[in-house]
């Protein structure tokens, strides 16, 4: 994590390995302190921004993203105390994101599937439903 300036970090290459889709949490860690991440758009994060005549009070650290990159706004008060001052060995960041699922290839049907075999269970008990609804099937009362 680099910082920018003032009470702003960047974290770069967020999505570098291609297999993150929706982020979902971010944790920043300080210390021995954790703190839950406040993932908010961009004319909110502004707010959080500190500036030549703005010095925000933040009290929960504040998240945006930005194409490949992860902008961080913390509390610029409290990063003036020895305890919370940034340094590289203080600072980390925990993502929590939604894995891109594997691709289904029907024609290899020995394939590992990214989803547990109970979650498979349904999914073939609703296509069945589905295709002898397709059909309007008698048949369809008695699957259900």
């Amino acid at each position: 994590m680099q910082k920018n300036v003032y009470n702003e970090f960047v974290l770069d290459n967020v999505h570098a390995d291609g297999n993150r889709v929706t982020i979902w949490a971010v944790t920043l860690k300080y210390g021995n302190n954790f703190a839950n991440c406040m993932i908010v758009d961009h004319n909110t994060a502004l707010l959080f921004k500190q500036t030549y005549n703005n010095i925000p009070w933040v009290e929960v650290p504040v998240v945006v993203l930005e194409d490949n990159k992860m902008l961080l706004y913390v509390d610029p008060i409290l990063m003036q105390q020895t305890d919370y001052a940034p340094s590289n060995n203080k600072y980390a960041v925990n993502i929590t994101y939604i894995k891109k699922p594997t691709q289904f290839d029907y024609t290899n049907l020995d394939g590992e599937l990214d989803l547990p075999d109970d979650v498979m269970s349904e999914v073939i008990n609703r296509a069945v439903v589905l295709a002898l609804e397709n059909i309007e099937s008698q048949r369809t009362s008695s699957k259900l």
